[in-house]
């Protein structure tokens, strides 16, 4: 039961990011979708593929012979590649007649454009939202535990070193409920830990791990 719930929420999961991404609902949950079907069983099984050469130590020459798990991890990657491609050229596609449309007009904004003003208007004025979304990922983070392995000799600030190759994990569950990194009431939802007079204040992303100090904007952070 536990793991149907698991892979219902990563359906709904990459349903969402694509939706609010490419503007394309896969239909994951339904699974009325053929194309977003074979997407999400090529993304999970690349995956389970990805995870193998931790305890795998041909897999570079797998990959090279294109034999084994490796030929197997190619054909999802190419099905997860074509699916995007076309996303990608079908939305180039669309912004490149919107343009033609608008140019035709004299230059005037679409409608499209103006909601869209109007959302970020108002999504810049909710603070309070803000705050709550940020607070719930620091207590209950969508990816528990990540790891990063070194690109050369290190040494962390308590003194452990690391060697080139190094493979280092790191627990943001945990990380977000620590007294020394939140104070004494880190366990407590508290919204307004994040608000400076009314104002939503960030973090730095190595206090507030729950995104893993990526480059990446999400698309849901606003």
């Amino acid at each position: 039961m536990l793991y149907i719930l698991q892979d219902l929420l990563m359906r709904c999961t990459l349903n969402s990011i694509f939706r609010v991404g490419f503007g394309v609902d896969l239909n994951c949950l339904e699974g009325s979708n053929k194309e977003g079907s074979l997407f999400i069983k090529a993304f999970d099984d690349s995956n389970a593929l990805i995870y193998c050469r931790y305890v795998d130590p041909f897999w570079k020459l797998n990959m090279f012979l294109n034999i084994g798990s490796e030929a197997s991890l190619k054909k999802n990657i190419k099905i997860i590649f074509d699916l995007v491609d076309k996303l990608i050229r079908t939305k180039r596609e669309q912004l490149e007649m919107q343009q033609n449309c608008v140019g035709n007009e004299g230059g005037t904004s679409s409608i499209e454009d103006i909601v869209t003003k109007l959302n970020d208007e108002i999504l810049e004025k909710m603070h309070y939202l803000h705050a709550t979304l940020t607070e719930t990922l620091r207590l209950y983070p969508t990816v528990l535990v990540d790891g990063r392995i070194a690109e050369k000799d290190d040494i962390l600030p308590d003194g452990f070193r690391l060697k080139k190759g190094d493979v280092i994990y790191y627990m943001s569950y945990a990380m977000g409920k620590m007294s020394d990194i939140w104070g004494d009431d880190a366990h407590n939802f508290r919204p307004e830990r994040w608000l400076n007079n009314g104002f939503f204040q960030s973090e730095s992303p190595f206090k507030f791990i729950a995104f893993h100090v990526c480059d990446i904007i999400y698309p849901f952070i606003f």
